[in-house]
């Protein structure tokens, strides 16, 4: 049964028989999200404009602007090519004289950079980025099936939590650890910040979170 009535100009009340199916998914968004208490109105939302942004229809690339003008554009490039041609043998020894700028600036600078303090190998972890990719986020959700990983070390008791997971590292980022499946696991918000404190030292971590009264 499905019923919609109109409360006033901006809301309208929604009344509708849905199967255990449904609500499995409603609670599945609420996990992944973070919010075991996202209301129903923003589960649909969601819902909708993701679906609404695969299925609606877009324009095709390079598409003509009018289908009965068939002439092709006269670009600025051969507008003026009459005037390249001409200009051409006055222009080149202005430009080898740039291209001779670049080179003594290129030089410059690798000398500056070889006798700079610090090495390049000195400079590579700098290049290092926090990025993990889809791919590797799905393997470390597939194995944990979806499930927060923290196991307890006294107790040897698994957390599997649901809600909000993140990405957290066996050997951690800042010692040297990869963003790759084989060195993630999917924790819990609470068990992802209680495995960096211990990896960091709780010190350190004060910083980033606030200790409950």
């Amino acid at each position: 049964m499905e019923r919609a009535k109109i409360i006033s100009a901006e809301l309208t009340r929604l009344t509708i028989d849905v199967e255990e199916e449904f609500m499995t998914l409603v609670r599945r968004i609420r996990e992944l999200r973070g919010n075991p208490a996202l209301p129903l109105s923003e589960v649909f939302r969601h819902s909708m404009k993701e679906d609404i942004r695969k299925r609606e229809p877009k324009a095709p690339r390079g598409a003509k602007s009018s289908p009965g003008n068939s002439e092709k554009p006269v670009s600025s490039e051969d507008k003026f090519s009459f005037y390249k041609s001409d200009s051409h043998a006055d222009a080149q020894p202005e430009n080898e004289a740039k291209d001779k700028c670049v080179d003594d600036e290129l030089r410059r600078f690798e000398v500056g950079l070889n006798h700079s303090s610090s090495s390049v190998a000195e400079l590579e972890p700098l290049k290092r980025s926090r990025y993990i990719s889809a791919r590797d986020r799905a393997a470390t959700h597939a194995r944990a099936n979806g499930a927060c990983e923290y196991v307890h070390p006294q107790a040897g008791k698994r957390c599997g939590s649901r809600f909000g997971l993140q990405m957290g590292h066996v050997i951690p980022f800042a010692k040297g650890g990869a963003n790759t499946a084989e060195n993630l696991l999917a924790y819990c918000p609470a068990h992802n910040q209680l495995s960096a404190a211990v990896a960091d030292g709780i010190k350190k971590m004060n910083g980033f979170y606030r200790a409950r009264d």
